[in-house]
């Protein structure tokens, strides 16, 4: 299954929602923390995000931006390409808007 932005769903199921109750992940500077909301990644890639402890709720920290991005969720950091993290809608904790 191909990369969908257009259907965005929550990481653990099957569940259409708006995209706005978050940003994507992208969009966030380095060292930002958010709290992960929705996804409009295909199965199999949720699939392994959710592998990785990236759930439903997870809060996590950009630690790298760009070619890889790299998230820190709890004690483990989890590098993705640049199209998969902005397949990731967040809400940023402390009142940040995104932004570089």
């Amino acid at each position: 299954m191909a990369f969908q932005p257009s259907r965005p769903v929550s990481i653990g199921a099957h569940v259409n929602v708006h995209t706005s109750v978050g940003i994507p992940l992208v969009d966030l500077p380095v060292d930002a923390e958010a709290e992960l909301r929705v996804s409009t990644l295909d199965d199999q890639t949720r699939a392994l995000l959710r592998a990785l402890g990236l759930t439903d709720g997870s809060s996590l920290r950009v630690c790298k931006s760009g070619e890889p991005f790299i998230i820190q969720v709890r004690a483990t950091r989890i590098g993705m390409s640049r199209s998969v993290a902005a397949g990731l809608l967040v809400q940023p904790l402390d009142g940040l808007k995104g932004g570089a």
